[in-house]
């Protein structure tokens, strides 16, 4: 992290960066050494509370061709969340794992697995890794920090199988409570999804809402002063 921020203050010499809509911040954690049943919890924790993640991530990531839902992706038309747990629960090895959580072995979802199938196989040299692409495009070293501290304590804390998700259960709280377990972030969050309800209120509920999260411009395209 150390090394990232020096990135980004190196960045200030540059003046001015350019940000849209299509850009993301990509998390890539590796998962050496854990096992299927650890790799399927991953995956039940982030269809289980990806609604809660998508209220403090802007429009543009919620609804996007480069981060589609994994959650919706899983057996389209269940009737029950349940049906999508069981669909992961059922897998035997990790290739159906990613076709199930990635179909037509697409790396544009949210959580993508697609990185780690093609390295067990060996047709890519490097870390197993799964990747996070949720997150919008910014240069602000606070909402970097807080994500990968995220997603890391997502995959360190999913060892154990989470309960099925219930269609009344308050995700956010779940969220933090059971998965993350860090106060720190909770509150950091439960701030950024305060800011961007406000936000999304302010655009008249439109979908015209900031191409990043770190500016005020509309539409697909921007320029971002990092301060």
């Amino acid at each position: 992290m150390k090394e990232c921020q020096a990135v980004l203050e190196a960045l200030k010499n540059v003046g001015k960066i350019s940000c849209n809509r299509s850009m993301g911040v990509h998390v890539h954690v590796d998962v050496q050494g854990l096992t299927l049943e650890h790799l399927k919890n991953i995956c039940l924790n982030f269809i289980k509370h990806e609604a809660a993640m998508d209220s403090f991530m802007p429009n543009s990531r919620r609804h996007s061709e480069f981060c589609r839902s994994n959650r919706d992706a899983i057996l389209p038309h269940a009737a029950t969340h349940g049906l999508k747990h069981n669909e992961i629960v059922s897998c035997d090895n990790l290739e159906d794992l990613c076709d199930i959580v990635n179909p037509g072995q697409a790396r544009y979802y949210k959580l993508n697995l697609q990185n780690l199938q093609s390295s067990r196989s060996g047709e890519k040299k490097g870390k197993q890794t799964i990747e996070f692409r949720q997150h919008s495009c910014t240069t602000n070293y606070s909402k970097i920090e807080a994500w990968v501290r995220f997603c890391a304590r997502m995959v360190k804390n999913s060892t154990d199988r989470p309960r099925r998700l219930l269609e009344h259960e308050n995700e956010f709280d779940s969220l933090f409570d059971t998965v993350i377990q860090d106060l720190k972030l909770k509150a950091f969050y439960k701030n950024r999804r305060a800011e961007i309800s406000h936000q999304l209120h302010d655009d008249h509920g439109t979908d015209a809402d900031p191409c990043c999260d770190t500016c005020g411009t509309k539409g697909g395209y921007c320029e971002e002063i990092i301060l």
